[in-house]
C-alpha cells in the first residue's frame, strides 16, 4: 500500500514549532529576568494557595521547573516556552478542523510573528498558562459542537478551572460554546448533567483561590475588580493609552488586520465556521473595549481574545489569496510586527546603548553581587535582610542576590508592596540591619528617574536607628548608562 504524501503545510508547521521553540530557549538562557518574572519566581519561593495579584498557577509552574532543574533563567522561563508550543499545536488543530492545513499554518505563523504572542511566549508571566488553557478551551468547545458529544463539557470545565488558576479572565472560556449552542437552539447539549459536572469541576479547581481570598479579606478579587476599575484617569489617557498599547502589541498593521478580520467575519455571521470563532473573540474584545472607557487597558489584557481573531484573519487571508497575490500588503503588516517582536532580542543580545531604555533584561547580575557584597560587609551579616523599594526592585534583588526568604520591599516602611504584604511580616526583623536598594533609569535629558520614588529621600531614617549612604552603582551597556542602583546601609530596624 502506497502511503499518501505528507502535507507540506503540516511539515512546515512542525518545523516552525521546532525552530521557534529553540529560539525562545536561546533567549531564555541568555537574557536576564524581567522584574515581573523575578516577582512571579518569588511567588514560588513563598508557597501559598494563591497570591495578591494573581492566582497560583504561575508560581506552581516556576516552583516545579526550578525545583527540578535549578534557578537559572532558562528554567524559570521553561514552562512558559513549552506551554506556548502546546498552545500553537492546539490552535493549529482547531484551524485544521475548521478550515484546512494552510489556514492552520498561517495562524501559527501569525502567532509566532505578532508581538502580543511573542512577548508572552518566552517570559514567565501568568499570560502563558492562560493562553494555553484558553486554547485548550477553544479546542474542547469546538469538539463539543462539531461532534455533539456532551463529554467534551469536561474538557471545557477543566480548561476553565485551570485557566482561572492562571488568570481570572479564563472565567469567559465557557461563554463561546454556551452562546453558540443557545443561538443554534442546541438544547440537547445544554440540558446535560455533564455541563453541571464540568461547572462544578471548574469551581473545585478554582477553590484554592477562593480559600486564599476568604482568609485574606478577599484582597485579590477586590484588587482585580473594584480597585482596578477605580484607577480611572481622563478619557483620552484611558482610550488613547489603551489603543497605543494595542498598536505596540499587534503592530499598527496587525491591529488594522485583526479589526478587518473581525468586521468581515461579522458580515459573514451565518457561516458556521465563522460563528464559533466570533463567539470566542467578540465578547472578550468587546469587554476590553468597554473597560477602556473606564481605565487603561494594559498591553496583555486582550491577548486571549486575539487567538480566535488570528484564526479568522488567517482564514480570510487564505481565502482572498493574500499570501500569494498581495505580498506587498502582507509585508507592510508582518515586517513591522516582526521588528517589534525582535526588540527584546536586539535590546538584550546586542549591546546597543540607544536601546537601553527598552532593556529590562540586562544589568541585574551586577546589582545582586553588589548587594551581597554590602551585606557581607555589614557588622551582622546573619542578621541583615535585603529590601527593594517597590516590588520591582525587591523582586530582582531577591533573585539576583539569592535570598528570597529574607528580601522585603517598601512594606518595611508601612507602604503597600503587593505580594510582599502577605509574605514575611516586617515585624520579624525588628532590631535587624538592612541593605536597602532603589534603582533608577536614565531619562532622555540625562537625569535619573527612580522606578519607584523614595519620597522623601530620608524616609528610611524614620524606620532605622541609623542610615548610611547612598552608595551608587551605575551599570553601562553599549557605552551608555543602563541603570543606576542606589544602596543604603540601614541599622537596627524599628518597624513599619
Amino acid at each position: 500500500m502506497v502511503e499518501p504524501p505528507a502535507d507540506p503545510s503540516l511539515k512546515a508547521f512542525r518545523l516552525l514549532v521546532l525552530v521557534s521553540t529553540a529560539a525562545r530557549l536561546v533567549f531564555a538562557a541568555t537574557a536576564g529576568l524581567k522584574y515581573e518574572e523575578a516577582y512571579y519566581w518569588n511567588y514560588g519561593q513563598h508557597p501559598a494557595l494563591s497570591y495578591f495579584d494573581h492566582p497560583p498557577m504561575v508560581a506552581w509552574l516556576a516552583r516545579l521547573s526550578t525545583g527540578i532543574f535549578g534557578n537559572a533563567e532558562l528554567f524559570v522561563r521553561l514552562p512558559a516556552i513549552l506551554l506556548f508550543a502546546a498552545s500553537l499545536v492546539l490552535v493549529h488543530r482547531v484551524a485544521r478542523d475548521l478550515f484546512d492545513s494552510r489556514v492552520a499554518l498561517g495562524a501559527a505563523v501569525l502567532m509566532t510573528l505578532l508581538p502580543t504572542f511573542e512577548f508572552y511566549s518566552m517570559m514567565l508571566l501568568p499570560d502563558a498558562p492562560l493562553l494555553f488553557f484558553w486554547s485548550l478551551g477553544l479546542w474542547c468547545g469546538h469538539r463539543l459542537i462539531s461532534e455533539s458529544d456532551p463529554r467534551w463539557w469536561w474538557g471545557v470545565g477543566l480548561a476553565t478551572g485551570l485557566g482561572m488558576l492562571s488568570k481570572y479572565p479564563a472565567a469567559m472560556i465557557p461563554l463561546a460554546p454556551l452562546l453558540l449552542l443557545v443561538l443554534r437552539r442546541r438544547w440537547e447539549l445544554l440540558a446535560r448533567w455533564e455541563l453541571a459536572g464540568a461547572a462544578l469541576l471548574a469551581v473545585v479547581l478554582f477553590s484554592p483561590v477562593l480559600a486564599w481570598n476568604a482568609q485574606n479579606d478577599w484582597a485579590s478579587l477586590a484588587y482585580q475588580g473594584t480597585s482596578r476599575m477605580s484607577e480611572a484617569t481622563s478619557f483620552r489617557d484611558r482610550f488613547g493609552g489603551s489603543l497605543l498599547n494595542q498598536l505596540l502589541m499587534l503592530s499598527p498593521g496587525g491591529l488594522l488586520a485583526v479589526g478587518w478580520a473581525v468586521g468581515t467575519g461579522l458580515r459573514r455571521w451565518r457561516e458556521p465556521r465563522f460563528q464559533y470563532l466570533l463567539c470566542v473573540c467578540v465578547p472578550f474584545l468587546g469587554l476590553m473595549l468597554l473597560v477602556s472607557t473606564r481605565r487603561l487597558v494594559q498591553m496583555n489584557w486582550p491577548l486571549p481574545g486575539y487567538v480566535a481573531a488570528i484564526l479568522l484573519l488567517a482564514a480570510l487571508w487564505s481565502e482572498t489569496g493574500v499570501w500569494k497575490r498581495r505580498r506587498g500588503l502582507l509585508g507592510l503588516i508582518l515586517v513591522p510586527a516582526a521588528l517589534l517582536s525582535a526588540l527584546p532580542w536586539v535590546a538584550t543580545l546586542a549591546e546597543i546603548g540607544a536601546l537601553n531604555r527598552a532593556d529590562d533584561f540586562s544589568g541585574w547580575t551586577a546589582m545582586g553581587r553588589q548587594a551581597a557584597r554590602i551585606r557581607a560587609e555589614m557588622p551582622r551579616p546573619q542578621q541583615t535582610f535585603l529590601a527593594g523599594h517597590g516590588y520591582q526592585a525587591a523582586s530582582v534583588l531577591a533573585y539576583y542576590a539569592g535570598d528570597p526568604q529574607n528580601t522585603l520591599s517598601n512594606n518595611i516602611l508601612g507602604e503597600h508592596a503587593k505580594g510582599y504584604d502577605f509574605w514575611t511580616p516586617p515585624e520579624r526583623y525588628l532590631g535587624w540591619d538592612a541593605v536597602y536598594m532603589v534603582y533608577e533609569r536614565p531619562r532622555s535629558s540625562g537625569d535619573w528617574r527612580p522606578m519607584v520614588e523614595l519620597d522623601p529621600p530620608d524616609r528610611l531614617k524614620s524606620h532605622f536607628a541609623r542610615v548610611e549612604g547612598p552608595q551608587n552603582l551605575t551599570v553601562f551597556r553599549g557605552g551608555k548608562p543602563l541603570r543606576r542602583y542606589v544602596f543604603y546601609r540601614c541599622f537596627d530596624y524599628l518597624g513599619p
